[in-house]
């Protein structure tokens, strides 16, 4: 099946990085407001706007399907693309779940589909523990990605891992952080983590459970799993959950093997990093492998805005340091993956093929 994925910026460059890891066939990447990356004269040519579209410049014999991957700015304008497209016999895939009802109808309207998505697929554990039951230890070894601030490019780390780790032979199961992580091959964090309906005491044991599942039934060689949210508060505006899930998780599991991503920042030294391995053991009760720096950080005259705005930084000199901290240009190589490969091939937990 043939996709056009909608909207693109820079913040979705992991879909492009790892379009081989999605399950349809990426013919464009449609960018929001009609604004192309900076760099797309240095690309290929499958950048394309929504203008593109209406002026003929990009054919609909081209593709099958519109595949809405994140949420828009304006929801409306976003029906009016949506219409456009079924109006011309393409079927939808939309990840967010608030727009659906809406996109039905038009759908309907046209005779189209709605495509599912694997919105869940993990099934909730019957509840068949009491706050008295043990955590159920999980004999697969575990890769934890979680970061610290929100936009910290947790998600190409993990597909980073995917691949990699898929590469080399080894099966992998993963849960991933976004909605988006269906369309990868991945396990979407299961609901119930979210609502607040359940207990922090019964997602702990829940989720638990969904780990031991999922190692039982796939039998993989590797868990991989993405921490949602941050390990930490940016302010008093904005809060970021208050690592409540890190909390939880981190009680549920034990991973063998943990990154840590931060907010795009070349001040960091070994005393920051020493702290925020110290707030990591005595905080989560995990042992912080390596960090990474992503390209993202917020700007400072939104951190106390409703909503935070970030800024690109393409590239970054960081200070040399004691401790292991990769940058984007490491994944473009098995650096950060080899020392991920030889801790756990040291417990001796997993062989490859």
């Amino acid at each position: 099946m043939n996709v056009v994925i909608y909207p693109y910026s820079i913040e979705h460059s992991y879909i492009k990085e790892y379009k081989k890891l999605f399950r349809y066939n990426i013919i464009y990447f449609m960018c929001y407001g009609n604004i192309l990356p900076i760099n797309h004269q240095n690309d290929n040519d499958d950048y394309c706007t929504f203008t593109d579209l209406v002026d003929g410049k990009i054919s609909f014999d081209d593709f099958d399907t519109f595949c809405i991957i994140d949420k828009v700015p304006d929801e409306n304008e976003l029906y009016k693309i949506v219409e456009f497209v079924c109006s011309n016999g393409k079927n939808i895939i939309c990840v967010e779940e608030e727009y659906l009802d809406q996109i039905e109808k038009i759908c309907k309207r046209y005779n189209v589909k709605l495509l599912q998505c694997n919105y869940e697929t993990i099934e909730i554990p019957e509840k068949k523990w009491n706050y008295d039951s043990e955590i159920i230890g999980i004999d697969i070894p575990v890769v934890a990605v979680m970061g610290i601030g929100q936009n910290v490019q947790k998600f190409d780390l993990q597909l980073y891992l995917r691949s990699r780790f898929i590469d080399k032979g080894y099966k992998v199961s993963q849960i991933g952080t976004k909605k988006i992580s269906g369309l990868f091959g991945l396990h979407p964090l299961p609901d119930f983590l979210f609502n607040t309906q359940y207990s922090d005491v019964d997602k702990v044991y829940a989720f638990n459970r969904v780990m031991k599942d999922v190692s039982m039934q796939e039998k993989p060689d590797v868990i991989l799993l993405g921490i949602p949210d941050s390990l930490l508060p940016l302010n008093n505006k904005h809060r970021f959950s208050f690592g409540l899930y890190a909390y939880e998780i981190f009680n549920a599991v034990q991973p063998d093997f943990v990154i840590t991503s931060l907010m795009a920042n070349d001040g960091y030294n070994d005393e920051f990093y020493s702290e925020i391995s110290k707030m990591a053991k005595y905080k989560y009760n995990v042992n912080i492998d390596a960090y990474f720096v992503s390209q993202f950080c917020p700007l400072s005259n939104s951190i106390w805005s409703e909503k935070l705005s970030y800024v690109y930084l393409p590239r970054m000199e960081l200070p040399k340091t004691e401790y292991k901290v990769y940058t984007t240009s490491d994944l473009n190589n098995d650096i950060l993956f080899k020392q991920a490969e030889k801790k756990l091939l040291l417990y001796g937990k997993y062989e490859q093929y």
